[in-house]
């Protein structure tokens, strides 16, 4: 072949390449577009469906490469009877590729009819003991040429004709689908690129015809890979995406794909969310969070609890740094899935039956139990104030220590009493995302109204009795622990003037919340600009005050577990009034 043809021929295949890989790769792009409902309910991100869309073509093209290589070693050809005017297309019509002599004879006039019936029949019978063997010359080639299989000897060429295959191969085909059967077996010549004067000089085989495709799609392959990696990049050190990109525009927010879009957007509304809370900029001044409160104050904290950062389970041998949330590995870790049970306050372990369950209940389960009263009064006279004692607080959110009741001992819990268990609710209700999305912690009110009339839950009444002494049953339960809280309160208001001899005050906005009143004006009393902290804890106050505070630390309680709620204010009240020498009964409270 000349040399001129040869780089024809492949500048011809390179440009071919070019455009298919920039027209396979908007094809891609514009494949992702069809995934979008999946992308939107299921969070698939834009770089994997890409990738999808390309593993799919790029088998297409090695799929199609493996038949080409196929189809070049068939040793066989096919011999066409071509019509009036065709080129002969036996072995004794062509010339030697070295001779430099054009690749196909030409055809004989239509004067010469009979010579030409004659020659033609000639050469079906010299065509007939053709054997095509790679590397020897084959019987009537002319100079002994070498007829190599389909692919290698570009240098026969077979123009479509217009006569009727000579073959019964497939008898039960279409005709027309027979001859591109036979064509894509015997040579590449259907896959030629015709000049301007009409022959065929430059011959791609179907080996050769897959490889723009195949270029195309390994272009498409880098490209997915690269808006993989452009979806997922993050900021030094957080492993948290900054800001997310499209690939190409328009740039219509509405039309970025972000993973997870909605899970996310639920997420940012929730507390877990809220790096301005006081919740984490707590220590911020310190520039740290010690290891006890990390644990639930900062994603890493949470990890190194677990061990799920490789190290080992239990606090973090150092504090933590600031400026972390509940992030999203905090509960989608891979090995939150290997925690089979959770340490509870009161050192119950409570086996957890989900990955859920163990994420919600280490941090949801308050940080003090009953026992840890019972320690910290010891042997102590009940009513006799202690300088030493101090008030031990339940923590905050312990819906899940409310919920477990008696088994997970969150309460103080008195001799010769009996608490309500784990309150298990209704059938549909199984564990804390049955009536909480996990994402923006709202309650979903469907659930409720599975069984209720309403998706009020402060307007649910679960008991047909009165609880607060008021006999109406029309309210809510809620309401009934909220006016036994305050029952409980002035209890404890009084309690603390007549008994302890320091009255006190309740301020909930800071630590540690009880303070000294000694004028009596409702105010904490104040020295060098700061509350003073109540000192004259007897034991039966602090069991008392425990109490109150860990019914009142739990906003949700009066779902999670009101029977516990109502027993514990029940029995505190009791006490107390058994100190004071008041009428209890004439309170009209129901346990």
């Amino acid at each position: 072949m000349p040399a001129d043809t040869s780089s024809r021929r492949w500048a011809i295949a390179a440009a071919a390449a070019a455009m298919l890989a920039i027209a396979m790769g908007q094809l891609v792009n514009g494949l992702s577009a069809f995934f979008e409902p999946l992308e939107r309910a299921e969070g698939w991100s834009r770089g994997g469906i890409a990738f999808i869309n390309t593993a799919g073509m790029a088998g297409l093209a090695l799929g199609g490469i493996a038949m080409g290589m196929l189809a070049d070693r068939v040793p066989t050809r096919t011999v066409i009877r071509p019509a009036i005017g065709a080129v002969s297309t036996t072995p004794a019509g062509l010339r030697s590729r070295s001779s430099g002599a054009p690749w196909a004879s030409t055809a004989p006039s239509a004067a010469s009819g009979s010579t030409r019936r004659s020659s033609d029949s000639e050469a079906r019978k010299e065509a007939s003991s053709v054997r095509t063997v790679s590397g020897s010359a084959s019987p009537g080639t002319p100079g002994g040429a070498t007829v190599k299989p389909f692919g290698q000897n570009p240098g026969t060429d077979i123009p479509r004709p217009r006569g009727k295959i000579q073959t019964s191969a497939f008898p039960t085909l279409n005709p027309y689908l027979r001859y591109i059967l036979k064509r894509l077996r015997t040579d590449a010549s259907m896959l030629t690129l015709p000049n301007r004067e009409g022959s065929s000089d430059i011959a791609m085989t179907v080996r050769t015809f897959f490889l723009p495709l195949f270029a195309a799609a390994l272009t498409g392959f880098f490209v997915s890979a690269s808006a993989t990696a452009q979806e997922t990049e993050a900021a030094p050190g957080t492993g948290i995406s900054t800001f997310v990109m499209p690939r190409s525009g328009p740039y219509s927010p509405d039309r970025i794909a972000i993973p997870n879009a909605r899970a996310i957007a639920a997420w940012i509304r929730s507390g877990h969310s809220d790096a301005s809370s006081e919740a984490f900029v707590h220590w911020d001044e310190e520039g740290a969070i010690p290891p006890n409160c990390a644990v639930c104050h900062s994603g890493a904290g949470f990890r190194s609890y677990h061990g799920l950062d490789s190290s080992e389970p239990g606090l973090p041998e150092n504090p933590v740094p600031v400026g972390g949330v509940v992030d999203c590995a905090t509960c989608h870790d891979p090995g939150m899935g290997q925690i089979t049970e959770v340490a509870l306050p009161s050192g119950v372990m409570h086996p957890v039956t989900s990955s859920a369950e163990a994420a919600c209940v280490t941090c949801h389960q308050a940080r003090t139990s009953g026992a840890s009263v019972t320690r910290a009064v010891g042997d102590l006279p009940e009513d006799e104030a202690d300088p030493e004692l101090s008030f031990v607080n339940p923590h905050y959110a312990g819906a899940a220590a409310s919920n477990f009741g008696s088994y997970g001992k969150l309460g103080y819990q008195y001799d010769g009493k009996e608490y309500t268990g784990r309150f298990l609710h209704a059938k549909p209700v199984a564990d804390c995302l049955s009536c909480h999305d996990p994402h923006s912690l709202e309650v979903t009110e469907d659930t409720c109204l599975i069984c209720h009339q309403t998706g009020d839950d402060k307007a649910i009444r679960i008991s047909r009795q009165s609880h607060d002494g008021s006999g109406d049953t029309s309210k809510g339960i809620y309401e009934d622990i909220k006016a036994n809280s305050a029952v409980l309160m002035a209890a404890i208001e009084r309690y603390a003037a007549e008994v302890a001899g320091v009255p006190v005050v309740y301020d909930g906005a800071h630590y540690p919340y009880f303070f000294a009143d000694a004028n009596g004006d409702g105010l904490a009393d104040q020295q060098d600009g700061r509350a003073v902290r109540y000192d004259a804890w007897t034991p039966r106050l602090l069991k008392a005050a425990y109490n109150w505070k860990a019914v009142n630390a739990d906003h949700g309680i009066h779902v999670h577990n009101p029977h516990y709620a109502l027993e514990l204010l029940y029995d505190s009240t009791e006490d107390l009034y058994a100190a004071t020498g008041g009428d209890f009964a004439a309170l009209g409270l129901a346990r």
